[in-house]
C-alpha cells in the first residue's frame, strides 16, 4: 500500500503512525516531497521521494500498487497525488477533500469541519471498510 504524503511528515505523523496501527502487517510505502526523505518513519517499507513527482520513472514505480491513501496537512489538496496515482493505474485512492476533484480519488472524504491531520485516518478509514 502507499502512503502519499503532501507537506510536513512532522505535521502528518500521527496519522502516519495511525495507518501503521490499522496495517500493522502490510508493507506501507511512502510517497513524500524531496525534502522530507530524512523524516520518514523506519517502519517504512520503502520510501520514495523524488525531486519532481510528475516524471514517467516514478509513475511506473506506483503502478504496482492496489491501493493509495493519500494524507495532506490541512488546507492541501489530495488531487494532484490522486491524480498522479490514477495515472499509475492504483484501483483505489482515497483522500480528504473540501472539493470535488473528478476521478482522480476513488474514495472522496469531503471533511466534518477544521481536522488535524491526526484526525483524517478516522475519514480515510470509513469509506475503505469494505465488507
Amino acid at each position: 500500500m502507499l502512503l502519499a504524503c503532501t507537506g510536513s511528515l512532522a505535521t502528518l505523523r500521527p496519522a502516519l503512525e495511525d495507518c501503521r496501527a490499522a496495517w500493522p502487517d502490510a508493507g506501507l510505502t511512502l510517497l513524500v516531497p524531496a525534502g522530507e526523505r530524512e523524516n520518514v518513519p523506519t517502519w517504512a517499507a520503502d520510501l520514495l521521494a523524488p525531486e519532481t513527482p510528475w516524471t514517467p520513472d516514478l509513475i511506473a514505480r506506483l503502478s504496482g500498487f492496489d491501493a493509495a491513501v493519500i494524507l495532506t496537512a490541512p488546507g492541501d489538496s489530495p488531487h494532484g497525488l490522486g491524480y498522479l496515482c490514477a495515472l499509475a493505474g492504483i484501483p483505489l485512492r482515497a483522500g480528504v477533500s473540501g472539493e470535488f476533484g473528478g476521478q482522480a480519488l476513488t474514495d472522496w472524504v469531503k471533511p466534518r469541519g477544521s481536522h488535524p491531520a491526526a484526525d483524517l485516518l478516522a475519514h480515510l478509514l470509513s469509506p475503505l471498510e469494505r465488507s
